[in-house]
């Protein structure tokens, strides 16, 4: 269940970005680093 979760939350936040032209600020960049045209980055130190 809890993959299910994840799954949706990344295929949102994923639409979200894209419709927006944004790029998303995460650490899940195994994840939504699969999605083509999205632009990501990893603020963490």
């Amino acid at each position: 269940m809890i993959g299910n979760v994840t799954a949706m939350s990344t295929t949102g936040y994923s639409a979200i970005t894209l419709s927006r032209k944004v790029v998303l600020l995460t650490r899940n960049h195994r994840d939504l680093g699969k999605v083509p045209g999205l632009l990501i980055e990893n603020w963490t130190a």
